[in-house]
This record gives C-alpha cells, sequence and structure tokens, in this order.
C-alpha cells in the first residue's frame, strides 16, 4: 500500500539533493546507536528528523507532550503538528504494534478537532519507521489498518520524499521574526482566550462567579502556550459541580 501525499509541487533538483544528503547525516548519526530509549533522546530524534527538512518546530508549531481529553481521561501524544503529522515515539526495539493501538485511541479523541486532524501517522523506535494514512470522512477520523510504508532508518533517504508534503505547511515567519514580536503573539493568544471563555459563560448558569477566577487562570495558561479551551472546560465543570452542591 502506497501512502499518497498531494500538495507538494515538485522539488528542483537542488532541493532535493539537500534533503537527501540531510537524511544520510541523519542516518549516520543515529543508525549506530544502541542506548537509546524515549524518555531521553526520542525529542532530540524529532527536532533532527524535522531539520531534514529545514523545518523548525517552534516557527511550526509543532507541539512536544501534546494533551487530549476525553470524559475525564487525559491522554499526551508525543508529536503533534496539527493538520499535518502525528508521531508516536518509542525505545529501541519495542513493539510497534502497540504504539499503532496508542495512536488508534488518540486519533478518536480527536474527532472533536477534525479541522485540524493530521494527514498521516509515523510510528518509530529510532531504527524503524511505520506510516499511516489517515482518513478524514463525515466528520469521522480513521488510520488504514496497514501501514502505508514500513522501513529500517537506513532507508530513510529512499523514503524521504514520503514527507515532501510536510514543506507545504512550513511556517512562513522563521524563529527571529517571532521572537522579534513577542507582544503581538501574546494578544493573538488573549483574544483566542477571551472568545473561548465568553462561549463557555454563556453556557453555565454560573458564568459571573466563574469568570473572574477563569480570567485569571487563562492569562497565566497563554504564556505556558498549552491548550486553554480543554483546561477552562475541566475547571468550569469542576467550579459549577462545587457551586451546585453549596
Amino acid at each position: 500500500m502506497m501512502c499518497h501525499m498531494h500538495g507538494q509541487g515538485r522539488l528542483s533538483d537542488e532541493q532535493e539533493t539537500r534533503i537527501r544528503r540531510r537524511a544520510e547525516q541523519f542516518v549516520q548519526r543515529w543508525q549506530n546507536r544502541h542506548d537509546l530509549t524515549e524518555s531521553r533522546e526520542s525529542q532530540t530524534f524529532i527536532n533532527e528528523f524535522f531539520g531534514i527538512f529545514d523545518i523548525d518546530r517552534f516557527a511550526s508549531n509543532i507541539r512536544f507532550e501534546y494533551n487530549i481529553y476525553q470524559n475525564g481521561r487525559k491522554r499526551r501524544i508525543d508529536v503533534f503538528w496539527r493538520g499535518v503529522i502525528l508521531i508516536e515515539n518509542k525505545t529501541l526495539g519495542e513493539n510497534l504494534d502497540r504504539a499503532f493501538e496508542q495512536v488508534r485511541t488518540y486519533l478518536h479523541m480527536l474527532r472533536r478537532d477534525f479541522p485540524n486532524s493530521p494527514r498521516c501517522v509515523l510510528i518509530n523506535n529510532f531504527h524503524r519507521f511505520r506510516i499511516y494514512s489517515v482518513q478524514r470522512e463525515n466528520q469521522g477520523i480513521t488510520i488504514s489498518e496497514s501501514e502505508c510504508a514500513s522501513f529500517p532508518i537506513e532507508d530513510l533517504p529512499n523514503q524521504v520524499h514520503r514527507f515532501y508534503y510536510f514543506l507545504n505547511y512550513e511556517h512562513s515567519e522563521t524563529i527571529e521574526e517571532i521572537i522579534e514580536k513577542p507582544v503581538e503573539k501574546i494578544i493573538e493568544k488573549t483574544i483566542e482566550v477571551e472568545k473561548i471563555i465568553k462561549e463557555i459563560v454563556y453556557k453555565t448558569r454560573y458564568g459571573i462567579l466563574i469568570l473572574a477566577s477563569s480570567l485569571s487562570l487563562a492569562f497565566g495558561y497563554i504564556i505556558s502556550d498549552g491548550q486553554p479551551r480543554e483546561y477552562l472546560e475541566r475547571f468550569i465543570e469542576v467550579s459549577t459541580r462545587e457551586e451546585s452542591t453549596r
């Protein structure tokens, strides 16, 4: 089964050569390491993987340890790039079948965020990659049962074309430009949180009592670049329950 990631026009010979050379360097750096664990090395591994395509995770808003919630349950996705890819890392030698089941759970929990669901899933244990396509139909998100591709890290330079579609989503601003405009970024997040609070307050009859606490939490929370909607919804739910029992 083949993965087809449409939308990226043909790269120039120079771009393809540069990406392939970086992929070869990536392989040389990681293929002979045998002390790799998810907890210690996975974020470095993924940062360098995106570096093959000259993608900076901060500039592209790629999240590590992305929290998702459903019915009071909390799960944590290793790497989540909205609308692009979900990555699940495992320790070297660990069976990837279990990781596949984890990813299916994550996608089910992400169905409320349908427009931002990933186009594909990458599961890896440092030395082996599995790629799965994601289907988005009728407001549902499903993952193909069989992988689009499965290959050892040594074959990455020959498989790197499967990730060319990343270049459609690369952030237009450099990290330096973002650092130079911190006030604008905070204002954007403040406006986002304000909209969320107004929606939540409208839905609860205890909105006036909770609003002051919610605002205080929200302005602190935006600085941590978290997910304010899930956080505030859970806070409002607990606060409302306590108020109703008095």
